[in-house]
């Protein structure tokens, strides 16, 4: 009798973590639809043999212009590379700070690999 009690202890352990974990888990961030506002958003912009050549104009090129889901503000954005060999480049997004200019902290967000996260 015991050696039934615990199969039947040891079945329902079994099963019940994984019915358990799955209809634990309450998701927090609600289904989305991929935003489209109908404009093509154009080639990516590689900014690093750019800067090379005329900063000046490479910050022309990246400043994201229109309205969108920023409104009005000001920002930078494109690619920079990494590693040429490999091709490899990382996307940035700058907003420059709107008020208290020269005391505003900077933020850099890098995302590491294997998992690991990096805030600076």
């Amino acid at each position: 009798m015991k050696q039934l009690f615990s199969l039947l202890c040891l079945i329902v352990a079994l099963i019940t973590p994984s019915y358990t974990a799955k209809r634990s888990f309450i998701n927090p961030y609600p289904r989305f639809e991929h935003y489209n506002d109908g404009e093509d958003p154009g080639e990516a912009l590689y900014l690093t043999d750019i800067i090379a050549k005329d900063p000046l104009e490479a910050q022309k090129r990246a400043k994201v212009e229109g309205d969108g889901l920023l409104g009005q503000v000001q920002s930078y954005a494109g690619y920079l590379t990494v590693n040429k060999q490999y091709q490899s480049n990382t996307f940035f997004w700058y907003f420059p700070a709107e008020v208290n200019v020269d005391y505003a902290p900077v933020v850099l967000w890098l995302q590491g690999m294997f998992f690991y996260n990096y805030f600076f």
